[in-house]
């Protein structure tokens, strides 16, 4: 079987996810790491031998030289992560998504492009996962749910059924959300919250009941 070459846009946390998850499929291989910092060594690269930094700059040119199969962007800030997909990734090369194989996703979900599913998240069935978004481990999403593009769900948080979360929002580690709430675009839920009420755009949340910060 032959492996799609996959490169790496970023370095940080989410990199690592990515070259872990990546390194753990038969299917994919990481053969580039790219950096803004065009960064030469990355400690943690240890682990995954094959895998070459460069800077972000040399995207194009792995395209077009036919060296990668695709490219997943791992960065934490969400409109740098829009943009990096933007400018280097779509209609340039596959926009790959990063699955762990300890997660369970139900065959009714939809995953968008380009997303990060960490071990021990489950997806119900008719959740939609939007691009970009990054799923932490031990992750649950409902039934039905609606995840937005950029999102990130934190280590832990748990989605009840319906619930749905808007573009670039964040729910820290630990937060429960009760069916059918609706979270706002960029909104920011903070660790170990309940949240039993709709949250607005932009809106930080916590405590319980999560209340305005």
């Amino acid at each position: 079987m032959t492996q799609k070459r996959i490169a790496i846009i970023g370095c940080g946390a989410q990199a690592k996810y990515a070259s872990e998850i990546f390194h753990l499929s038969p299917n994919h291989t990481v053969t580039h790491v790219l950096s803004p910092e065009n960064i030469t060594e990355l400690d943690w690269l240890s682990h995954y031998p094959g895998e070459h930094v460069i800077g972000y700059e040399h995207v194009a040119d792995l395209i077009a030289n036919k060296e990668i199969d695709g490219a997943l962007a791992c960065i934490a800030n969400k409109q740098e992560k829009a943009e990096i997909f933007a400018k280097y990734v779509d209609g340039r090369t596959e926009a790959v998504s990063a699955v762990h194989p300890k997660a369970v996703i139900a065959s009714s979900a939809t995953l968008g492009a380009g997303v990060i599913i960490n071990a021990g998240a489950v997806i119900q069935p008719l959740a939609t996962i939007g691009r970009g978004a990054m799923i932490h481990a031990n992750v649950i999403v409902e039934h039905d749910c609606k995840i937005g593009a950029w999102t990130n769900l934190a280590p832990g948080c748990q989605l009840a059924g319906w619930v749905q979360v808007g573009d670039a929002a964040t729910i820290f580690t630990g937060a429960s959300v009760v069916p059918t709430i609706k979270i706002g675009k960029r909104a920011i839920v903070g660790a170990g919250a309940a949240v039993i009420q709709d949250v607005e755009d932009d809106a930080v949340v916590v405590g319980v009941p999560a209340k305005p910060y």
